[in-house]
C-alpha cells in the first residue's frame, strides 16, 4: 500500500527526544570500528619522519628562493618571487615580478630571471665582499676592540664598587668610634639602625665585586683573533653559505641586503646591482662608496 505523505510525516513535539546539549556532552572516540589503511607501527614511524625533517621542504624548485622580495623587477620595482615555466617534468625554476604574479600583465611583464643564476652571483659577491682586505682588516679592529671595550668598562664599574665599598667601611669605622666616645652624641638604637644599614651595604658591594671580576676573568678569556685567523674564516664563507640551511640562509639574506635590482635591459643575472644594508655597511666602516673605492675594490652598490 502507498503510503501518503500527511501518513508519514510526525508532528515534532510528538517525539520525545533529549535536549542535545543533554546528549552531546563531549566528542565520542570510536576505535577500530574500520579497519586502518596504515598499521599503527607505520603511521608512528612516518610521524617521526615528519618531525625530524622539521616541515622543511624537500624538492630544490621549492626552498632556494633565497632573494624573494629583496630582488627587484627591472621593470616595475615590485619584489620577485618564485615562479616556475616549462613543459611538465621540465620545469625551470625562476624569479618573477610579484606584482605580475599577482594581477597579470595588467600591472606588470613576467620578467623572469634564472633562480640559481642569480642566486650565484648574489653569493659570489658576498664571498668578493668578505675577501676584500679593508673589511678584513675593519672587522678584526672591531672584534677586538669590542672585547677590549668589555674589559675595560667591567674593570672601570669595579674600580667605582671597590670605591664605594671603601668609603661604606670608613663610614662603618668613623660610627663606631663615635657611638664608643666617652662624649657619644648617638644612642644605642640610632647606632644599631645605622650599623646594620652600613653593613647590608658592605655586603652589597663584596657580592657585586666578586661578580665583576668573574665578568673580568670570562671578557679576558675570550678569544683575541688575528688577521691571518679571519683572512680564513672569511676566504671559506662561500662554501659555508652554500652549506646553510635555505630558511637560514634566505634570513641571512634579507638582514644583510636591503634590495637587489637586475639592467631592465638585458635582465642578465651578471648586471646586478646589490645595496646591503646600512647598518652593516657602517659597521664594515664602509658607509661611503666613494670611500670603499679609494681604499678598497669593494663598491657599495655591486655591478
Amino acid at each position: 500500500q502507498e503510503i501518503q505523505p500527511e501518513e508519514s510525516e510526525l508532528k515534532l513535539e510528538e517525539l520525545e527526544l533529549e535536549p542535545v546539549e543533554a546528549v552531546m556532552e563531549g566528542p565520542v572516540t570510536v576505535e577500530e570500528v574500520l579497519e586502518p589503511i596504515i598499521s599503527e607501527e607505520m603511521f608512528k614511524r612516518a610521524e617521526a619522519i615528519r618531525l625530524a625533517r622539521g616541515g622543511k621542504c624537500q624538492r630544490k624548485y621549492d626552498c632556494m628562493n633565497i632573494l624573494t622580495g629583496i630582488l627587484k623587477c627591472p621593470e616595475c620595482g615590485a619584489g620577485m618571487v618564485l615562479s616556475r615555466a616549462g613543459s611538465s617534468g621540465k620545469k625551470i625554476t625562476y624569479y618573477g615580478c610579484g606584482a605580475w604574479h599577482n594581477k597579470g600583465t595588467a600591472v606588470c611583464h613576467s620578467n623572469l630571471v634564472l633562480l640559481d643564476s642569480v642566486n650565484a652571483v648574489v653569493l659570489d659577491k658576498i664571498a668578493e665582499l668578505c675577501s676584500d682586505e679593508l673589511i678584513i682588516r675593519g672587522v678584526l679592529k672591531k672584534l677586538n676592540k669590542a672585547r677590549n671595550n668589555r674589559i675595560d668598562g667591567t674593570s672601570m664599574d669595579k674600580q667605582t664598587v671597590q670605591n664605594q665599598l671603601d668609603k661604606t667601611r670608613r663610614d662603618i669605622k668613623n660610627l663606631q668610634h663615635r657611638f664608643e666616645a666617652d662624649d657619644s652624641d648617638i644612642d644605642v638604637q640610632e647606632y644599631k639602625r645605622r650599623i646594620k644599614e652600613l653593613r647590608a651595604n658592605e655586603e652589597i658591594y663584596k657580592k657585586r665585586l666578586t661578580q665583576l671580576q668573574v665578568e673580568i676573568g670570562q671578557y679576558q678569556s675570550e678569544k683575541t683573533y688575528t688577521l691571518e685567523e679571519l683572512r680564513v674564516v672569511f676566504a671559506n664563507i662561500r662554501p659555508i653559505l652554500e652549506k646553510a640551511e635555505v630558511e637560514e640562509l634566505r634570513s641571512l639574506m634579507h638582514l644583510m641586503i636591503e634590495s637587489i635590482t637586475i639592467d631592465p635591459e638585458t635582465r642578465n643575472p651578471a648586471n646586478i646591482t646589490i645595496k646591503f644594508n646600512p647598518i652593516l655597511t657602517k659597521y664594515l666602516g664602509i658607509d661611503l662608496e666613494e670611500e670603499a673605492h679609494k681604499a678598497s675594490s669593494f663598491s657599495l652598490y655591486t655591478q
